[in-house]
């Protein structure tokens, strides 16, 4: 019988954890205390939960370019995937650097 093949009831605790690692991309960082897993968002309705901004504005934001870096290549299906910080960061610096 294959690994996959395999009943939920009948893994180890050690096998379900290792195969979380191993297909779902955790990020644990190195152990250490403090470090919080990347906050990901979805599609342009993500967009506008992290800027609580109406759709126009969200799809503005992503045609601008500012934001490219934040945004996954691996595209899920037609949606895209967000990396909510570094978003909020990019649009930070961005700011800064027009009005500064």
């Amino acid at each position: 019988m294959e690994k996959k093949d395999k009943l939920l009831c009948q893994c180890t605790l050690g096998e379900l954890c290792d195969y979380l690692q191993e297909h779902l991309i955790i990020n644990q960082g190195d152990g250490q205390c403090g470090t919080t897993p990347k906050r990901y968002v979805y599609g342009i309705k993500g967009l506008q939960e992290i800027f609580r901004c109406c759709h126009t504005t969200a799809c503005r934001i992503k045609k601008s370019g500012i934001i490219d870096d934040a945004i996954s290549q691996s595209q899920i299906g037609s949606k895209i995937v967000i990396d909510a910080e570094l978003a909020l960061e990019l649009i930070r610096c961005h700011k800064s650097k027009k009005h500064g």
